[in-house]
Order: C-alpha cells, then structure tokens, then sequence
C-alpha cells in the first residue's frame, strides 16, 4: 500500500511521503503525522498545507484522539442529515473552518483555541 515511504522532520509535525494507491488523496492528517503522496507536490501546494495545518491545531486542542472521535461522529450526524456522503464531509465543522480559512495566510498566527465550534452550525 504504501510506496517509497521517507521521514522528514517539519517545525511543527511529522511529514511522511507515501504513496496512496489509487485514490487522490493529496495530504491526510493523522494524530501526530501528515501522509502526504509527494514532498515536492506539497511543497508547491500552500493552500493544502495551510488546511493540513488547521487540522493539526484543531487535533492538538481537542488531543488528537478526541479530535478522530468528533470528527467521525460529526460525519455520521451530517450523513443523517445531508444523505450524501460528500454533502456530509464537507460540512463537518473541522473541514467547514479548514476549507473557509485555507487561502488566509496570517489565519494560523491568529486563529483562537477552539475556533472549529464557530463551524458547527
């Protein structure tokens, strides 16, 4: 599954280069650590790793499990009400904040603890 696999250490977190067979995933945050399919893709990618970089405050404040267990359980209300996989994913609060403050450049200097719950609603 996972191909060409290298560690690189970032200021802030972990970054592994993977390879995701078969799908398009370009970055995926998870707990501590960031798969990502090409350090050079990511380099060229600021508005991807500002949204990884949301993520990775929302998992800190929330200790990265708890982060796993609301987001999921956000998913499964959102697919309650949505019916739609997609409609549900992206109106999970953390993607919702993530998606809506990825091209804000300063937004990571002055984002507020717990800034994800503005999105919930």
């Amino acid at each position: 599954m996972f191909k060409n696999l290298n560690m690189i250490e970032a200021p802030k977190l972990l970054k592994i280069n993977s390879f995701f067979a078969g799908t398009d995933v370009i970055g995926f945050q998870f707990f501590i650590w960031l798969f990502v399919d090409s350090i050079e893709k990511w380099k060229n990618r600021p508005i991807s790793r500002q949204h990884e970089l949301i993520h990775f405050q929302q998992g800190r404040e929330l200790l990265f499990i708890f982060f796993w267990f609301f987001y999921v359980l956000n998913y499964l209300v959102n697919l309650l009400i949505y019916w739609n996989g997609h409609e549900a994913y992206i109106n999970i609060c953390f993607e919702r904040e993530a998606y809506a403050m990825q091209k804000e450049s300063g937004y990571l200097a002055k984002r507020r603890k717990f800034a994800f719950l503005q999105w919930l609603i």
